[in-house]
């Protein structure tokens, strides 16, 4: 009785996690996370459907051993999420800070997407504590994107009310490491070798890997986490664990 219970939690999981993959594909450009959100659901729902026959199949042997492999790389992924949405939510900055870090999301054309656009939110939410600090938004142009991400970005913040003297455009970037190594040299530059401060603003799931990429550039910065619409949150968090994985692995 409990397993088909648990099975018909799983079967709806899977078909919810399948329409959030085609909402995703619909709204926003198609990335691995749109991709890892529709295997995840198919295979939940999978699960789901022929529970009985996969139980019997997996009942010993070999099959058993893949089954309990499945589980524990299942529960190492919940807790990897959880371990990067509270460091996402760990908040150092102290709003006086010389200069502040947007990285690039997508775009659209040549609007922000709205991943992007809440972290300009921050950024301006930022900018009111402490207008002073001078404003980087970093980002080259993407295969769907008409424009630069910075130039979008650029655009949102003057519209928001942000003067364009305080925003330094980095329009080379295709990385997050790039983000950093570009937005270094043109601060550098700017404050002519002198000690400067700054803080980076990311989504909450990104800020952990991150905050290591800036590292990896010779910065060392605050992360400040922005919202992701509640949608786009399975996408985020699935790629992002592959991403941080990768990052522990091989070191970049």
């Amino acid at each position: 009785m409990v397993k088909k219970i648990v099975a018909k939690i799983i079967f709806i999981a899977g078909v919810l996690l399948l329409a959030d993959g085609l909402l995703l594909a619909v709204k926003t450009n198609v990335n691995t996370g749109t991709i890892l959100v529709l295997m995840a659901g198919a295979a939940l729902a999978a699960y789901g459907i022929w529970y009985k026959k996969i139980e019997r199949i997996t009942a010993k042997g070999f099959p058993r051993i893949v089954k309990y492999a499945v589980l524990a790389v299942l529960l190492l992924l919940i807790c990897l999420i959880g371990f990067l949405a509270c460091q996402g939510h760990s908040d150092s900055v102290a709003y006086k800070e010389d200069a502040v870090i947007v990285l690039g999301a997508a775009v659209h054309g040549d609007q922000v997407s709205r991943s992007l656009a809440h972290r300009l939110d921050k950024a301006v939410e930022y900018s009111e504590k402490n207008p002073g600090a001078l404003i980087v938004v970093s980002g080259g142009k993407g295969a769907q994107e008409t424009i630069t991400e910075a130039a979008a970005m650029e655009a949102y913040l003057v519209d928001k009310g942000i003067p364009q003297d305080k925003i330094v455009k980095e329009e080379k970037a295709t990385s997050t490491y790039e983000n950093f190594k570009f937005s270094r040299e043109l601060l550098d530059g700017r404050f002519q070798e002198r000690a400067y401060t700054c803080v980076y603003i990311t989504n909450y799931f990104h800020v952990y890997r991150a905050g290591n990429m800036a590292k990896l550039t010779g910065i060392e910065a605050a992360g400040l986490g922005a919202d992701t619409d509640w949608y786009y949150l399975p996408s985020a968090y699935l790629r992002e664990s592959l991403a941080v994985v990768k990052l522990w692995v091989l070191g970049n």
